[in-house]
């Protein structure tokens, strides 16, 4: 039996503004074990310990994805530019991962454009938040 991971983007315009969901539900990520290490530990010991899941993300998203998230492990999550940062670090069949990180950036790009135009003074943020079934 092996493990897959589940990969959620979000967006938010700022610090204290509300995190909005990016559909990457149709992409699929494949059995990546040593990268699965290197993001939380999973099928290897010489990674990331897993963060959990952010606050409010479970209650935000199993509405919307019709599952009890609480069945999965070895949650994280990631800043766009840290995800990037392990995904581009040498690990082979990656473009995926790259599609993602470049729709989270593009929507990321969109909300500062937003931001200019309501004149804030906020910089838009991305992350992605994973977690693996067995």
């Amino acid at each position: 039996m092996g493990a897959d991971i589940h990969i959620y983007g979000e967006v938010r315009r700022g610090p204290g503004s509300e995190w909005k969901s990016v559909d990457l539900e149709d992409m699929y990520f494949g059995r990546n074990y040593e990268l699965f290490t290197a993001l939380a530990n999973v099928r290897g010991y010489n990674g990331r310990d897993p963060k959990g899941f952010p606050e409010g993300f479970i209650e935000r998203r199993e509405v919307d994805l019709d599952m009890d998230l609480n069945d999965f492990h070895s949650a994280s999550y990631f800043s766009t530019e840290e995800f990037e940062s392990i995904i581009v670090d040498g690990f082979e069949y990656v473009d995926q991962y790259i599609d993602a990180i470049d729709i989270i950036k593009k929507q990321t790009e969109l909300e500062n454009i937003d931001n200019i135009l309501l004149d804030t003074k906020h910089k838009a943020e991305g992350r992605f938040i994973i977690c693996f079934d067995s």
